[in-house]
């Protein structure tokens, strides 16, 4: 019994760093993926952030999620200026804070894994980069 009762915890415990071990490969390649994405620039840029995240080994990740996120900041019609793709809403996009985003979040994927702290604030700062127009009401 005692032999049998042992087996099943290094069973129980290979099983645990093997999952790990397979959650941690998934975010590997899934790191990888998006770093590629800042190989590119402008719509190439975006789209590469929109296939990440539908990734498999990205889809369900907080990676993934910004990634997607990112991706919506996209311009569809490059030729619209500064105004965001309409499922946004009417917002105005900084496009040189997304681009210091970018900076900032490459720089954290070279350093290596996030915590979900590190996510949050990541996707704080992307926020940030979104403006609703003035009001035409408070317009003269």
């Amino acid at each position: 019994m005692k032999t049998l009762r042992s087996i099943i915890v290094i069973a129980c415990a290979c099983f645990m760093v093997a999952a790990n071990g397979h959650a941690t490969t998934e975010t590997s390649r899934c790191s990888e993926l998006v770093k590629e994405c800042f190989a590119y620039n402008g719509q190439e840029r975006d789209t590469c952030f929109d296939t990440s995240s539908k990734h498999i080994f990205c889809e369900g990740t907080e990676m993934g999620a910004l990634a997607a996120t990112r991706s919506q900041f996209s311009l569809l019609n490059p030729d619209s200026g500064d105004v965001g793709p309409s499922f946004l809403g009417t917002q105005l996009i900084d496009r040189a804070c997304v681009a210091n985003f970018d900076n900032t979040w490459s720089g954290a994927l070279i350093k290596g894994a996030q915590s979900t702290a590190d996510y949050n604030t990541l996707l704080e700062e992307l926020q940030r980069c979104v403006h609703a127009p003035a009001s035409d009401m408070i317009r003269p």
